[in-house]
């Protein structure tokens, strides 16, 4: 049984000043007040962790992260 519970995973939508396509920008700019086709989000999550020899956990923490545009 551990003895840390893993946290939640972490889900946040960005700007869209991080889109690099300034046509996708525009086309967002020119629809926004009607529809949005735009949204980066990121997520963060923890990963468990193989365990070392003898059932102990390893010290290491994973995080897996991810960028998309939606």
């Amino acid at each position: 049984m551990p003895l840390v519970s893993a946290p939640q995973p972490i889900h946040d939508e960005l700007p869209l000043t991080v889109i690099g396509n300034a046509a996708l920008t525009w086309a967002q700019d020119v629809l926004a007040p009607f529809y949005r086709f735009l949204r980066p989000t990121f997520s963060l999550a923890w990963v468990p962790a193989a365990r070392a020899s003898a059932g102990w956990p390893t010290r290491s923490v994973r995080l897996r992260s991810r960028v998309s545009v939606a």
